[in-house]
């Protein structure tokens, strides 16, 4: 399997196994708002989600759409279902997740439902605590959506060629250290959040080892493309602060 597969192959398999994971964590009540139930939603999500894994071209294309209307639809949902915050905070949830699903330009939408989401979990009786799988994907999302659209980019840059031409030093520059800084807030969220099942931890270490790992690489083919050295400097840093960070939480940084 070539590089270019690998990744392709471990971002799918992240938001797949984010979605296992997710579905279905909120209220147990389904909130029905219109014609559809996040129990519903939920399972309309993961469907989507497994026919675009499939997909390619306008196959591909077509299953993004359908995905950004599902989060433009429980968005709705959830915006309905402001007197219910159980209910608001599992159908923004699931709004943030499909956005992220869908990738560019639907993604951009995470980090204002992601607060939306937020705001619900505030007006739980407990809390985050209420509800604790569903708050925490919910202040994860934007990040970890983030770290999905800079995956794809490292992809791009590494796979490119044998080596990173010299236009593109401060992209990949730039780049590592975007990674960087998304792996150490999603790790700096996990800490925060308290106890989780051992599902959802499995879910995010495989997310930042495959995230770490492609920054890793791209740091091997920068190394050899004889870039200025301040510039390699920062990208060695970059992948040093990614390391110590998945260290520190415990979390593997072992690359295949």
């Amino acid at each position: 399997m070539t590089d270019s597969s690998n990744t392709r192959v471990i971002t799918g398999s992240i938001l797949a196994l984010a979605l296992s994971v997710f579905a279905g964590v909120g209220c147990e009540t389904t909130g029905v708002t219109g014609s559809l139930n996040i129990k519903d939603l939920d399972d309309k999500l993961v469907a989507l989600y497994q026919e675009k894994l499939a997909a390619t071209g306008d196959a591909r294309a077509d299953a993004n759409r359908k995905l950004a209307d599902v989060a433009k639809l429980a968005a709705g949902q959830g915006d309905a279902a402001t007197a219910n915050p159980s209910s608001a905070a599992s159908f923004y949830r699931i709004a943030a997740t499909a956005a992220w699903a869908a990738g560019p330009p639907q993604n951009t939408n995470v980090p204002d439902l992601s607060d939306k989401g937020a705001g619900a979990c505030a007006r739980l009786p407990n809390g985050d605590a209420s509800q604790p799988r569903d708050c925490l994907v919910l202040k994860m999302a934007p990040n970890l959506a983030l770290l999905d659209e800079k995956a794809e980019d490292v992809r791009k840059l590494r796979d490119a060629a044998a080596t990173i031409p010299s236009n593109s030093f401060d992209a990949a520059t730039s780049l590592s250290e975007d990674v960087s800084t998304q792996i150490r807030k999603v790790v700096d969220a996990r800490t925060a959040a308290g106890p989780q099942s051992e599902s959802f931890d499995q879910y995010l270490h495989t997310n930042l080892n495959g995230q770490f790992c492609m920054l890793q690489g791209m740091l091997g083919r920068f190394a050899l493309s004889s870039p200025p050295e301040p510039l390699l400097e920062r990208v060695r840093a970059a992948v040093r602060d990614g390391r110590a960070a998945l260290t520190t939480a415990r979390m593997s940084t072992t690359c295949n």
